[in-house]
């Protein structure tokens, strides 16, 4: 990862995160083997077959959705916080920064705060760097305004 390339450099003025793309290959091969299963299927069985080639349609369009989607996730400058397609969070209206982690069916981790005393949850564990690293360049940032 280019953490220490980062955190080497701390007079950044700006952190562009991106989303993780280390999992693309096994993702389309997925999408693929159940397309060739819907070949199979439709040959025994016509509503399995149609319903391997919805699920792996599927499959192959949101792993190269993902995989094509190049815009940063997160955003973080001396201003404050700005997630895809939101506003800027400016640093002084943000409070109680932690990292929480989910179990449903696999590990989820998020980066938590409240902004304007509402809680914001972001999703960090499918992003580019660490969530231990995505949060100490929150704290720092965040340091640096205050």
């Amino acid at each position: 990862m280019n953490e220490e390339i980062i955190n080497s450099n701390e007079e950044e003025k700006e952190l562009k995160i991106y989303y993780l793309k280390n999992n693309f290959l096994p993702q389309m091969l997925s999408g693929g083997f159940l397309l060739f299963l819907s070949l199979i299927a439709l040959s025994i069985h016509i509503i399995a077959g149609i319903l391997f080639l919805i699920i792996g349609m599927f499959v192959l369009f949101a792993s190269v959705s993902y995989y094509n989607n190049n815009s940063p996730q997160i955003i973080l400058n001396k201003k404050g916080i700005q997630m895809a397609d939101s506003i800027l969070m400016e640093w002084k209206d943000v409070s109680a920064v932690s990292i929480q982690e989910s179990y449903d069916r696999q590990r989820s981790v998020y980066l938590v705060y409240f902004y304007k005393n509402e809680k914001v949850q972001i999703k960090i564990s499918n992003l580019e760097y660490s969530p231990e690293f995505i949060k100490s360049k929150v704290d720092w940032f965040r340091n640096e305004n205050f």
